[in-house]
């Protein structure tokens, strides 16, 4: 990929998270205090409690209800979480967007899991994946009973790349996902050694990183959070999702511990460090 071509990709996911105009009265907190606020471009709070938004709380970002639903709150990993009932119209969606494309970026979510589903069912924590417009999902699968995180990108030859966490999620309890497409060593030349990379963190623990072999294939869809935008295979989540972080880089590993930090997570916009 080229460097004009890694910019315009970062542009689609900046359009892709902040998508709306400035809200009266809505301001943004400032992150400066911490290596966490390098390179984020959005980070939610959902602390809106029933509202129809939830706002950005680094930016002026937004996500929405779909049209006649409701989607309530409970208590978060910081404040308030929003909840899902594990159903197709049970989301909150940024809408119209884009994928979110070839280019090194990082999703953060705290994840409370309250249902395994059935085996091999799976659970769509954000995705862009629509039918027409194939994307990127980070969700969690049932294996054996258990739950563990999974995610998958689309690439330019509409093959689909998954990268697999073998780390039980325990439903009740709130849990660290961290997705990662790092291309800061992209080499086209290289071959299967190009040293693009597909990253999972579960709870601050790395799951061996998988080879980019060809750019991840960019589009037009909605991001969805709670599911994804694909009819008849939403991949409805049950939970609660919390502090949702988008990065415009890769974060490095030391990073995403610190902010794991031993479980306890930190609250936006994060303390010194």
């Amino acid at each position: 990929m080229t460097k004009k071509g890694v910019v315009k990709a970062a542009a689609v996911l900046a359009a892709a998270i902040l998508t709306v105009p400035a809200f009266a009265g809505h301001k943004p907190k400032a992150c400066t205090d911490s290596v966490l606020c390098l390179g984020l471009v959005e980070h939610y709070d959902f602390e809106e409690g029933s509202d129809s938004l939830r706002l950005g709380s680094a930016a002026f970002g937004t996500f929405e209800e779909p049209g006649g639903q409701d989607i309530g709150n409970a208590v978060g990993k910081f404040g308030n979480a929003v909840v899902f009932t594990g159903t197709s119209t049970s989301y909150l969606t940024v809408s119209p967007s884009g994928n979110f494309g070839s280019m090194s970026y990082t999703i953060g979510v705290w994840l409370y899991p309250t249902s395994a589903g059935s085996a091999g069912q799976k659970q769509a924590i954000i995705s862009t994946d629509a039918p027409n417009s194939r994307g990127e999902t980070l969700y969690v699968e049932n294996v054996s009973g258990n739950l563990q995180a999974r995610w998958q990108v689309t690439l330019t030859d509409d093959s689909q790349l998954t990268i697999s966490s073998t780390t039980n999620i325990s439903l009740s309890a709130w849990h660290r996902l961290v997705a990662q497409v790092d291309f800061t060593n992209y080499d086209p030349g290289a071959g299967a050694s190009n040293g693009a990379r597909l990253k999972l963190y579960v709870d601050g623990a790395a799951t061996t990183p998988v080879t980019i072999a060809l750019p991840i294939k960019g589009g037009m869809s909605e991001i969805r959070l709670g599911g994804r935008p694909y009819a008849g295979g939403e991949w409805s989540y049950t939970g609660r999702l919390d502090s949702l972080d988008v990065w415009m880089r890769p974060v490095l590993p030391s990073e995403v511990s610190l902010d794991y930090n031993s479980g306890s997570g930190r609250a936006f916009p994060f303390s010194t460090p």
